[in-house]
């Protein structure tokens, strides 16, 4: 399979020493992109935002949302997706990345992928919910993933933010998945800019990288 060579900053968390740790920018780290998940029900406002990756070698293990409550007069649903990076060879914190991100809503935390018998499992799919057009459009509400152990021994597993939904609409079918011996390396997010009838994030893409 053809890969794509793609260039960004990327900021990688280096752990020096035992209970120390220093930021170390990497200016223009590429990654290898062996397939770009995608799905079909994504908002049809905004504009694609700069892809961000994990550092070189760290793959994504789980998933933040930033999410505005019902209560605003102008709802937008979801305005923001960040990863969590893990170093494969070692499970150590690798950082955060993420790609656009509107600016209503609050994180709601962490969800990660279970890693059992000391086995390390990935993001390797996804899914959205959106809200088809009406009167206050929201997009996209609410997002979900599959993991997996890197190399796709184990059959995969959803994994979901509590209560398991958005406010608004329906969930659409799950991206393909990561081929074997891959997984989510990085994200690109599709966001309108704010306007009479503000809808935050309205799409997302993700990017499959090898070790």
């Amino acid at each position: 399979m053809q890969t794509i060579n793609i260039i960004t900053f990327v900021v990688t968390l280096c752990f020096l020493a035992r209970d120390t740790f220093a930021f170390v920018l990497v200016h223009q780290a590429p990654r290898n992109v062996t397939k770009v998940l995608t799905v079909d029900n994504g908002g049809q406002w905004g504009t694609w935002r700069d892809p961000h990756f994990c550092a070189e070698g760290a793959f994504a293990v789980g998933y933040d949302m930033k999410i505005e409550s019902d209560s605003a007069s102008d709802d937008t649903g979801m305005n923001g997706i960040r990863l969590e990076c893990h170093f494969k060879s070692n499970g150590h914190f690798g950082g955060t990345v993420e790609s656009g991100v509107a600016p209503s809503g609050d994180w709601l935390g962490l969800t990660r992928c279970d890693s059992g018998l000391g086995v390390e499992h990935f993001l390797v799919s996804f899914s959205l919910q959106v809200e088809a057009e009406t009167t206050d459009d929201t997009a996209a509400n609410y997002a979900k993933f599959m993991c997996r152990d890197f190399a796709g021994v184990s059959s995969p597993y959803e994994i979901v933010h509590k209560p398991g939904h958005g406010y608004w609409g329906t969930w659409g079918s799950f991206s393909e998945f990561c081929d074997p011996d891959s997984a989510i390396c990085g994200i690109s997010t599709k966001i309108e800019d704010v306007t009479w009838d503000h809808t935050g994030l309205n799409d997302a893409r993700f990017y499959c990288c090898p070790f």
